[in-house]
Order: C-alpha cells, then structure tokens, then sequence
C-alpha cells in the first residue's frame, strides 16, 4: 500500500502490454472489434503510449463481440491468463471483465476489501444500447446504480470512501445498516442477473450506448 517506484511501475505497464497483446491476438483470430478508451486512448494519443503515471489498460467491445469473447477466450488463453468479472465469479469489484497473467496479484486500498483480487490486468467494458430518450435513459440508469449499490454492499459491507465528515459517516452508517438487510435479501448470483439484464435490456438501435 504505497506509491511505485519507477522500475516497479515499468514492470506493471510491460505485463499490461503483453496482456493487450494476447487480448489483440484472440480479437484478430475470432474477427472481434474493440476500441480504447479513458487512460489508454488519452495516452496513445498524447504520449504515443501510456500516460506515464498510468498503471492499467482499458479497452471497450460492443456487446455482441464481449460477449463472443467471454465464450471463446477461457480456451484460448489456456491457464496462462485469467478472467474476472462479476458475472463469472460473484465477489471481485466491478461489471466488466478483467483479464491478467494467471498468478499476479494487483492490491489496492479500494480493491482490498472485495473477496476476490485480480492481478495486473486490462480491463475490458462491454457498450451497451440505452434508450435515445432522456427520460427513459435516466430512469434505467437508476435501476442499474441500485442493483450496482446492492452488489457493492453485499460483498464489501461497507466500501472503501474517502474522508470522515458527517455525510461519509452517514453514508457508512446506511450501509452496515443496509449489508445486515441483505442477508435476508436477493442473493449476489441474483443481483448480478438482474444488474446485466437490465444492461442488456435495450434492444432497439438508439445509436446510445453505455459502459
């Protein structure tokens, strides 16, 4: 729990580069898009490669590809990476999947709390279609940060929250409060299907997506 150094930090990009290699690789192979976003994208344009303080990958897939990915990458990688995602093993942090070299172990003050830990990974978001009206997208993206507050709760009690003033500690107040409910509540398998239903909900082409 403390800063790199520089050697360290070299060390994590070069695995996160091998990781995107093997990811590109299996994309190629299947006919499979993917774009980068956030960090990665600003740093290969910017910097012509990682931001410098930058220590992960992230990559976006429409749905249908991430999907197909999710079926045909467990056989392709080989016990050389693995794959973590809410959706495949309940307890790690976050919707979208994470792949990493099998054995890495990648810990952090906000991450330590969750039962399970990926390493040093790429992290790859499936885009889904939401509705073109504003209405309708608002009322689907508080269902989603329901179902997303309630998978939080239940794996981590309370989650890692910055600072002590009145609202945190209220904050943290209403989830023990909420974590003792749940034990009676929808299991983690449950909230996850209904969390993905809903993302997946929106059939229609709005030219919409999100993450």
């Amino acid at each position: 729990m403390r800063e790199y150094t520089q050697e360290e930090l070299r060390k994590i990009q070069a695995l996160g580069m091998e990781t995107l290699r093997e990811f590109i690789r299996i994309c190629e192979k299947y006919g499979l898009d993917y774009f980068a976003i956030s960090g990665t994208a600003i740093g290969a344009v910017r910097h012509k490669g990682f931001i410098p303080w930058d220590d992960d990958m992230d990559v976006g897939m429409l749905r249908e590809d991430y999907d197909r990915f999710l079926e045909v990458a467990p056989g392709e990688l080989k016990g050389r990476y693995e794959l973590y995602s809410a959706s495949l093993q309940k307890q790690v942090q976050g919707f979208y999947l994470q792949m990493f070299p099998a054995g890495s172990v990648f810990m952090t003050r906000r991450n330590a709390r969750w039962p399970l830990h990926p390493g040093i990974k790429l992290d790859i978001f499936p885009y889904d279609r939401v509705p073109a009206d504003g209405k309708r997208r608002a009322r689907l993206y508080r269902r989603l940060r329901f179902w997303n507050r309630l998978y939080i709760i239940k794996n981590t009690k309370v989650p890692k929250l910055e600072g002590n003033g009145l609202k945190t500690i209220v904050i943290r107040a209403i989830c023990r409060v909420s974590y003792e409910l749940l034990k009676a509540g929808p299991s983690v398998d449950t909230i996850v299907k209904k969390y993905e239903g809903l993302m997946k909900s929106v059939k229609e082409s709005s030219g919409y997506y999100t993450i």
